[in-house]
């Protein structure tokens, strides 16, 4: 039986084939809504998509996670550069979170593969658990499974290379899949390769850490090319000696323009608003800017009565704030639609950055790209590193060290004065200019198109 749900065909203008159900029809099942019928894929603005590229990943929309955000928007874009993306998201697990808006952004040219939830789920589980897989955990029967089926999909739909972008731990295994069959591969490390972060060696399961760093460095010796998102961690791949190919290019995380269009901005005058959006994974950081906040409220008393703290996402600031007048401040607004939260980041006067002690200097959330774009000014509370790094070269906002209350109490006096002045950061816009998705997606296609040559 077919691990992939298949369905009719549908014409697609010059490209040729394609065997299975578009994004928006695919992707709409799994959040409970029957969408109009997708249309045929025929281009008017932009390139016909003459080629095809096997887009491998762990979550698609409507999946409503961080991870997804960075694959969505290259999916969006480029079919603009005459590629036409198949994706497979290998993850089986329903996501705890979805938005069925996102799909908004699948564009019709595009072609979303789901694994099924086989019986056999249940055994290949089991089994996993047994072995000790290392692949995922208990999900590594199905994950397995379906990257399996990798080499089918892409003879099917004549793919010519395969964009393989994972956790870092899950990346290895299906791109290797992907070059047994043939195929040129092109690596995305959507977050810093387990290598250079040195996970798994705390002495717990030195076999696990010994499986991911040998299939990694293969994978990355064999691969076309290999994207890091950020220039840190290119410096610290080539410092390692990590052998590639053709080197390492670096794409970052970015904004999306289109999120931004028609927003009026205009955050009320009367209050200093500041937003912080998403997850929150320590504590002890919210907890250390809860207490700096307090001496600055201690010091400045209008503060209490002319500021607010808007939280969107799962981020507990009032739990921290128990008992402390700063709960005062704070609106917890839990998860909103996509939508909302680019029209709440250009309405805030100061956007929150927090990156925990424990994340390496190798990291750039991936909010902060948004940041740059929508934010008036952002105050971030990170250690130095290749966050702090951007923000300087945006002089987009202040870098303020997460573990000391007093230089926090100090950054949010100074933000507050600086708003009731009037006075604002004069932003460097050529340099946020580049985190645009469509030009990011831009470099991705030409990347794409040199990987796919076959040498000679």
């Amino acid at each position: 039986m077919s691990t992939y749900t298949r369905q009719r065909t549908l014409p697609l203008t010059g490209a040729g084939r394609s065997a299975y159900t578009p994004g928006l029809r695919t992707a709409s099942r799994d959040c409970g809504r029957t969408p109009p019928r997708c249309p045929d894929a025929t281009m008017t603005d932009r390139q016909t998509p003459r080629r095809t590229v096997l887009v491998v990943t762990n979550l698609f929309a409507p999946a409503l996670d961080t991870s997804v955000f960075r694959i969505l928007k290259f999916v969006k874009y480029l079919p603009e550069f005459g590629w036409r993306p198949v994706i497979i998201p290998v993850e089986v697990r329903k996501p705890r979170r979805m938005d069925a808006r996102l799909l908004a952004d699948v564009p019709p040219e595009a072609a979303v593969i789901r694994p099924r939830r086989p019986f056999r789920r249940f055994l290949s589980e089991i089994l996993a658990l047994v072995r000790r897989d290392p692949v995922f955990g208990s999900r590594a029967g199905p994950y397995r499974a379906a990257v399996r089926a990798i080499p089918r999909i892409a003879r099917d739909t004549g793919a010519e290379v395969c964009l393989v972008t994972l956790p870092p731990a899950g990346l290895s295994y299906p791109a290797l899949k992907a070059m047994e069959a043939g195929l040129p591969v092109v690596l995305d490390f959507r977050d810093p390769p387990t290598i250079l972060e040195k996970l798994g060696r705390d002495g717990k399961n030195p076999a696990r850490a010994r499986f991911f760093e040998d299939a990694e460095r293969q994978a990355i010796r064999q691969a076309r090319r290999v994207i890091l998102n950020t220039e840190a961690a290119r410096a610290a791949a080539e410092a390692a000696g990590l052998a590639t190919a053709a080197g390492f290019d670096v794409i970052t995380n970015g904004y999306d323009e289109a999120e931004f269009a028609g927003i009026d901005a205009a955050p009320p005058a009367e209050v200093f608003t500041m937003l912080y959006t998403g997850s929150v994974h320590e504590a002890s950081h919210i907890a250390n800017f809860i207490r700096g906040l307090e001496r600055a409220l201690q010091r400045i008393p209008e503060m209490g009565t002319r500021s607010r703290l808007v939280v969107l996402g799962d981020a507990r600031f009032l739990a921290q704030a128990a008992r402390s007048p700063a709960a005062a401040l704070i609106e917890e607004r839990g998860w909103v639609p996509r939508a909302e939260v680019a029209r709440a980041i250009a309405n805030a006067h100061a956007c929150l950055l927090f990156c925990p002690p424990s994340t390496t200097p190798l990291r750039v959330p991936s909010k902060l790209y948004e940041y740059l774009r929508g934010a008036r000014e952002i105050l971030a509370f990170v250690n130095e590193g290749a966050a702090a790094q951007v923000i300087r070269a945006a002089r987009a906002g202040t870098v303020t060290t997460p573990e000391d209350p007093e230089a926090i109490a100090r950054e949010a006096a100074r933000a507050f004065l600086a708003w009731r002045s009037g006075a604002a950061p004069d932003k460097n816009r050529g340099a946020i200019a580049a985190y645009e998705r469509r030009a990011l997606t831009a470099r991705l296609a030409a990347i794409l198109a040199e990987a796919s040559v076959r040498p000679a």
